[in-house]
């Protein structure tokens, strides 16, 4: 999450410099994309904001598709990745160091290294 003060009558190319300008990454203001999330009969779909439309009033929330942001470094307790058999000999549920961005597969990879097991 990301803080950015900015006037109502700023483009949507606007916000995108100045954000780019605050992370000190051009790339965020050459690919990245303002979107908001829209229910359509199909589900919910992400949409662009066009770059030379006004941000308005009663945005409060942007997203920002097409960059990769850092992320928080987490701690994860595995419960579910403790068997009855490590258990019974006393061990404990492993602790992973993990971050916020990261998909599934590569917790699972992670803990597969940790653990030295495939079977996960």
């Amino acid at each position: 999450e990301i803080w950015l003060k900015v006037s109502s009558d700023w483009t949507f190319a606007r916000v995108l410099g100045a954000l780019a300008q605050k992370l000190g990454r051009d790339d965020v203001r050459r690919a990245g994309r303002l979107v908001y999330r829209s229910e359509t009969l199909l589900g919910a779909v992400w949409e662009d904001f066009e770059e030379d439309q006004t941000i308005g009033r009663g945005r409060p929330e942007l997203h920002l598709l097409g960059v990769e942001l850092p992320s928080k470094a987490i701690r994860l307790t595995v419960a579910h990745a403790l068997t009855d058999a490590d258990a019974a000999q006393g061990r404990r549920c492993p602790e992973l160091d993990a971050r916020t961005s990261w998909r599934f597969h590569q917790v699972k990879d992670a803990l597969v290294a940790k653990l030295g097991r495939e079977d996960l």
